[in-house]
């Protein structure tokens, strides 16, 4: 499995999880920063970790944003279905790319541009999503699905 097609595949993968590894992240830090849980565990661990944790004096005091609660639901919200997004489609899409590596044995070139295009539409997917941009969002789905349909079908013919 040392050729350049498999390289590419592992590399895609790799950034693929990390995006996945930083959604998840992104998710508990926007909960911690806001205080919005959803549990009422997370929310006790949050108080009691708050408990413990020194308080950095600031010097003046911040005014209470009322609106702070809903747009931090609605930014969780977004991280979680660009999370949920990528468990449905991401898996699949590198299980495709395994096979295509291994069956079809595609040209340093053509593995490049395919997985090239895989982790861009995934991540342009994603972006486009927490920024709220249609069709964009669409398009970038459609180029990831397109990749693995044209996975599947050079799978197929090989």
């Amino acid at each position: 499995m040392d050729t350049p097609s498999f390289r590419h595949f592992a590399i895609a993968t790799a950034f693929l999880g990390l995006k996945m590894c930083v959604l998840g992240g992104g998710i508990s830090l926007v909960r911690g920063a806001t205080s919005v849980f959803p549990t009422p565990e997370d929310e006790f661990f949050s108080r009691t970790l708050a408990y413990i944790r020194p308080k950095k004096s600031t010097g003046t005091p911040r005014t209470p944003d009322p609106n702070r609660a809903a747009r931090s639901s609605a930014l969780i919200a977004r991280l979680n279905a660009c999370l949920a997004h990528d468990v449905a489609n991401v898996p699949i899409l590198l299980i495709l790319g395994f096979a295509y590596v291994a069956t079809v044995r595609p040209t340093e070139s053509e593995s490049a541009r395919v997985f090239a295009t895989l982790v861009l539409a995934r991540y342009a997917h994603s972006v486009v999503y927490l920024l709220q941009l249609q069709p964009y969002r669409f398009l970038a789905h459609v180029a990831s699905i397109g990749t693995g349909i044209e996975m599947a079908i050079r799978i197929l013919v090989a």
